[in-house]
């Protein structure tokens, strides 16, 4: 009897505990999952694993197309096809960026970068692509903060400095 009563306290105990921790929420789980995908796709970016980075930017748009931090994968996804010279990708991609994450000073940026190399017809509109960013953050006017803070890959930064050299 006394086995019985220690087996049933021991479970009891267990059960309680188990139920008075909160459960997280579906969605909660799909965020933190997306979250982590997102930094692991961060981390191949600033290590220069380009092919690496696109892969984790599309699988957090794939998996999870509804959250808000699809957004910045979009972006980021945006910003690797550019890397592996896929240019129309890059640019449907920071263009669809531009109209979703307005004031997002690095969408306007890229996207500056970007149509003033690869699309001079464009370069009007780079310019003021270019002027929306900075009025958001002037730091996008020096390369050098640019390339230490934001990862941008060797393509990406030799366009923007194209752009500012020429500016």
């Amino acid at each position: 009897m006394r086995a019985a009563a220690t087996g049933n306290l021991g479970s009891s105990s267990s059960s309680s505990s188990s139920s008075s921790r909160p459960r997280q929420s579906p969605v909660a789980s799909a965020a933190a999952q997306a979250l982590s995908q997102l930094q692991a796709a961060q981390a191949a970016q600033k290590s220069g694993d380009y092919a690496a980075a696109l892969a984790g930017y599309s699988a957090v748009v794939a998996q999870h197309p509804d959250l808000a931090l699809a957004e910045y994968a979009r972006l980021g996804r945006a910003l690797m096809l550019y890397e592996a010279g896929d240019v129309s990708g890059c640019l449907v991609g920071l263009q669809d960026q531009e109209l979703s994450m307005r004031g997002y000073p690095e969408v306007h940026a890229a996207l500056a970068a970007v149509l003033y190399t690869e699309r001079p017809a464009q370069r009007l509109r780079a310019e003021q692509q270019f002027n929306i960013a900075v009025e958001f953050d002037a730091r996008f006017q020096d390369a050098a903060w640019v390339r230490g803070n934001k990862g941008w890959g060797p393509r990406l930064m030799g366009a923007l400095t194209r752009f500012l050299l020429l500016q």
